[in-house]
């Protein structure tokens, strides 16, 4: 439930983050280190910075909207820091490259997941692939671009979407 607020709270100003997919690049960003797997069990820690992990596609074929979301996901989280940040804690990006795979996005989060107590930037493709982890993980995820149908029944509790399904994307363009 903790995770659940963090991350709320954290959504309503990194909503706006922009969409990646598709890749052949490797790489990361930020210098993580691998971590052991978080387990349901661990909380968030209630001291020092909330972090909140970015996992786009920063490389790859669509790597031209990564950089500006990583801009907008740092600069969200400005204004989150200079108006006392969340619940008092100030926010901290963690930032990895999914190298807009699927395969990329299973590798970065496992890179950041001990690491964060929420998550965002992440596209359908990478969603699905990490559902049951992200289940397991009890890890609130903001996907900004998540339409896919297949979230429509198997989203679970910790996938946030900031899109419309693709199921009624028409409805709501229209």
């Amino acid at each position: 439930m903790k995770r659940t607020i963090l991350a709320l709270s954290a959504a309503l100003l990194l909503g706006g983050l922009a969409i990646s997919c598709g890749s052949d690049d490797e790489g990361s960003t930020t210098a993580t280190t691998a971590a052991p797997a978080t387990t349901a069990a661990e909380a968030p820690s209630s001291e020092g910075p909330i972090k909140f992990g970015f996992l786009n596609g920063l490389s790859g074929d669509y790597s031209s909207w990564g950089p500006p979301s990583q801009d907008g996901a740092e600069a969200a989280i400005g204004v989150i820091n200079a108006s006392g940040g969340i619940l008092g804690r100030q926010v901290e990006l963690v930032i990895q490259d999914n190298l807009s795979t699927a395969e990329g996005a299973v590798t970065g989060y496992n890179r950041i997941r001990s690491d964060i107590d929420a998550m965002g930037g992440v596209e359908s493709d990478g969603a699905v692939a990490l559902l049951e982890r992200l289940q397991e993980d009890e890890m609130p995820t903001m996907c900004p671009a998540c339409g896919t149908t297949e979230l429509d029944t198997k989203g679970g509790n910790y996938i946030f979407r900031i899109t419309a399904s693709d199921t009624t994307n028409g409805i709501v363009s229209a």
